[in-house]
């Protein structure tokens, strides 16, 4: 037997625009101003809520609404690669210092360049017309492709690759530069 009068109707319609407001990512005060409850109304309807009778019982009264959980955009960084970027951030603190280094080097070695070779402005005629402009092209762009070349050993000696191999590759190809470079300033 039920003793007393009924409580209030519940507030289906508000329930479901608080859930879908919530679910946009709206936060709980806003989302209850909106709907024109009091916020302690939505956070029980979201999360439940746990009173004490009379007798001291402790009664728990699950949530009225199911909140789906947010989607996070592909635009977003998954744990994961947040944690391995992280990661990899301290183990190359020197990544900056030893690219910058290494790009004032290839400066340098494009500022002894000099006067094209006769070679590389010789007529190269082949049935689709003079190729000549493409060899020019490529000396006047050693510099950005050397850069390429090492910004991407560097950048993998300290992300992707075995640290031994990235070493190699920025040593080996720092090496040539070398001998290119000191090969360039005795031409001069």
């Amino acid at each position: 037997m039920v003793h007393g009068r009924p409580g209030p109707a519940p507030l289906a319609a508000e329930r479901e625009l608080f859930t879908r407001l919530i679910a946009r990512g709206i936060k709980n005060a806003e989302a209850c101003r909106i709907v024109g409850v009091n916020s302690r109304t939505g956070k029980r309807w979201r999360h439940g809520r746990t009173v004490t009778s009379g007798s001291g019982r402790r009664l728990h009264y699950p949530p009225v609404i199911s909140t789906p959980e947010l989607e996070i955009s592909s635009w977003y960084l998954s744990e994961d690669e947040r944690v391995m970027l992280v990661s990899t951030m301290a183990a190359g603190l020197a990544s900056p210092a030893v690219l910058v280094l290494i790009l004032v080097l290839v400066r340098l070695f494009d500022s002894a360049k000099g006067q094209p070779p006769p070679a590389v402005m010789v007529p190269v005629v082949t049935p689709a017309g003079d190729l000549s402009a493409l060899a020019m092209l490529a000396w006047q762009l050693d510099a950005v492709l050397i850069s390429a070349l090492l910004g991407a050993a560097v950048v993998g000696t300290f992300t992707v690759w075995p640290p031994a191999a990235g070493a190699v590759c920025v040593v080996a190809i720092a090496a040539i530069l070398a001998r290119v470079f000191t090969r360039r300033l005795r031409a001069l």
